[in-house]
């Protein structure tokens, strides 16, 4: 195999996450999000939006929950992922994703209001 190979398996790899991540934030948008968990969501700043390496699967929950003071723990983290179909804690690249779907989904709605 060669290094162009295994740069298109991971580029192939990539393209998929993004795309069942952005599914996943849609579905949970449609179907379980409440309207001020989106509406958080929406309102924080997105442009140059960035999570902290490693965190963003916590820091989105932090977000929706509305909560500052409140750093969720692995259980919540847990909770909330599994309930969404992730079977292994996602990493930053699904969750950015998943914001990205739900976001879309969120202001679609708000399109047609």
């Amino acid at each position: 195999m060669t290094i162009e190979e295994i740069r298109q398996m991971l580029r192939a790899a990539s393209q998929k996450l993004r795309k069942e991540g952005e599914q996943a934030g849609r579905e949970w948008a449609a179907t379980q999000a409440q309207p001020a968990e989106l509406q958080r969501l929406a309102g924080a700043p997105m442009e140059g939006w960035q999570f902290e390496e490693g965190c963003a699967s916590y820091e989105f929950i932090e977000l929706i929950e509305g909560n500052p003071d409140h750093w969720p723990d692995s259980n919540d983290v847990h909770t909330f992922w599994g309930g969404v179909g992730c079977k292994i804690m996602p990493d930053d690249q699904f969750v950015e994703a998943f914001v990205d779907g739900a976001l879309e989904f969120w202001n679609s709605k708000k399109a047609r209001v």
